[in-house]
């Protein structure tokens, strides 16, 4: 899988450049047309401005795994792999876990991310554990959830992370279908999280998430048999949980991380969580 990776990852890479000569030449990195702001509307994506420079320090992603039947941590070592062989200015460290599990090693890196991307199936944390994990996000920084983050902790913690912090509104899934459509959302097909995505074809179940929280902009929806449920959408973080940007799709099979289109459109929830371009190596 991991040269399959590096394969489509060289075609991201070309987008991630384009968008490093357009902050230095003054274009921004914004989103374009309807809805493209955090809550939709339009407006230019905030960060960073048009004209600013890049920065050159490394953008620390920490990976928090757990999910058994979506194979999380595989997945997340082959991604990881990827970005690291193809990106200049990126860092990342993991918390290697286990679905349902009572602990998270290797948490204290946390503590200086700038992204977390969790994809994780109801861990029951010690307290210490989840206070760690809440300091984050409370912290205002990035948070990149992946198919069970939505139901990654407790069910109390839960309650607010997949409802604050995601902006979402996980209530079940439906079946198997062996083909669903995801298509990039009309009003919103500009934004910047979707810049070379485009509609695929995939396999799966569909999460539910029915009633998401005001302010969520979807991204992609996804069609199968007999229902239609968005699958991706990027959310700005209300001030009661520390503010800040979010993304989450429930996509996140093994099959999904082969697909270019997935690989894209997480390169590009980096970036726009954290406000800042990935340099790919020379």
């Amino acid at each position: 899988m991991r040269h399959h990776f590096a394969r489509e990852w060289q075609l991201i890479a070309a987008a991630a450049v384009v968008l490093v000569l357009s902050v230095g030449l003054g274009v921004g990195i914004a989103g374009a047309g309807a809805g493209a702001g955090p809550a939709g509307g339009g407006q230019q994506e905030p960060n960073p401005q048009a004209g600013e420079r890049v920065e050159a320090a490394a953008i620390h992603v920490h990976l928090v795994s757990g999910s058994r039947e979506y194979e999380s941590e595989a997945s997340l070592r082959a991604w990881k792999g990827s970005m690291l062989e193809t990106y200049a200015n990126v860092r990342i460290t993991a918390s290697w876990g286990q679905d349902g599990g009572r602990d998270l090693p290797d948490l204290e890196p946390l503590g200086d991310a700038d992204v977390m991307v969790v994809f994780l199936r109801r861990n029951n944390l010690p307290e210490d554990q989840l206070a760690r994990i809440r300091r984050f996000w409370e912290s205002g920084r990035a948070v990149i959830g992946i198919r069970t983050a939505s139901h990654a902790f407790d069910r109390q913690t839960n309650a607010v992370f997949d409802r604050q912090v995601l902006g979402g509104s996980y209530s079940g899934h439906g079946g198997d279908e062996p083909r669903i459509g995801v298509e990039l959302d009309a009003v919103n097909r500009d934004h910047l999280v979707l810049g070379g995505v485009e509609p695929w074809e995939r396999a799966g179940k569909l999460y539910h998430n029915r009633d998401n929280a005001p302010g969520t902009v979807t991204l992609l929806t996804a069609t199968g048999r007999d229902d239609s449920q968005p699958v991706a959408w990027v959310y700005q973080r209300g001030e009661e949980v520390g503010g800040g940007r979010s993304f989450y799709t429930s996509l996140g099979y093994p099959h999904d991380f082969e697909n270019a289109n997935f690989q894209r459109l997480l390169l590009n929830a980096v970036q726009w969580t954290t406000g800042r371009a990935l340099q790919r190596k020379e």
